[in-house]
């Protein structure tokens, strides 16, 4: 990404929103370990074609995404790609808490994901 990274830490039960454009990168950091959070990703042409887990479920042939899953929208447009996966399973794909699955995780992991442009299923 010409320019750097940017860091931003956002609050407990907060939100924050970015404009990617074609191809950049989004890197979602757990900095204390065994945090939690969402991400939602709209098409920034039409802000109604949200993500949907189904679409991506069904597209992807699984619930379990790691790196190389794309994330799609509800008119199936490939929205993110997961590109890197430190964490391995979304524990938001998975019953129970993070806790009670595996104790607590260690901080400084995450994911990054890029903007899919023109990515295909495949």
């Amino acid at each position: 990404m010409a320019g750097g990274w940017q860091s931003t830490v956002i609050a407990p039960c907060s939100g924050k929103a970015w404009r990617l454009g074609a191809g950049q990168r989004l890197r979602i950091i757990d900095l204390e370990g065994s945090q939690s959070g969402d991400l939602f990703a709209v098409a920034a042409d039409d802000v109604e074609d949200g993500q949907s887990n189904g679409r991506t479920f069904d597209m992807g042939g699984t619930i379990r995404l790691s790196t190389g899953s794309l994330l799609y929208s509800r008119r199936s447009r490939p929205l993110l790609r997961i590109t890197e996966d430190e964490v391995g399973v979304s524990p938001g794909v998975r019953p129970g808490s993070p806790r009670t699955r595996a104790g607590r995780r260690p901080p400084g992991r995450g994911l990054a994901a890029s903007t899919s442009g023109r990515a295909r299923r495949g």
